[in-house]
């Protein structure tokens, strides 16, 4: 069996949008408690981590490879925990913009 190509960075890129569309960022966000949000980014995280994890990995299926997996779920986990402090956070870039909206209104 030939061996097949990927780019990795846009494979990374397209698990992370799968994984927010689908279980971080939902409508209505702006009303949500911030504890939600945080879970949702959190099971997202692990969720990437996991995947990329098995994208990442060459060679045979061992107990290395469960150890490789927390490694990825926790940093993902925390990444997409940083990422929703940089939006929903103080003077977050998504908190900023509903509360101009609101203000607006």
């Amino acid at each position: 069996m030939s061996e097949v190509r990927w780019d990795m960075a846009l494979m990374e890129q397209a698990v992370i949008e799968l994984f927010m569309k689908q279980i971080a960022v939902k409508p209505g966000d702006q009303d949500a408690p911030m504890n939600e949000i945080r879970d949702r980014f959190a099971v997202a995280g692990i969720m990437i981590g996991r995947t990329m994890a098995m994208v990442d990995h060459k060679g045979p299926v061992g107990a290395d490879l469960s150890m490789k997996v927390r490694r990825y779920e926790q940093y993902y986990r925390e990444r997409c925990l940083r990422s929703v402090g940089n939006m929903w956070g103080p003077n977050g870039t998504l908190r900023n913009h509903f509360d101009q909206s609101t203000d607006q209104e």
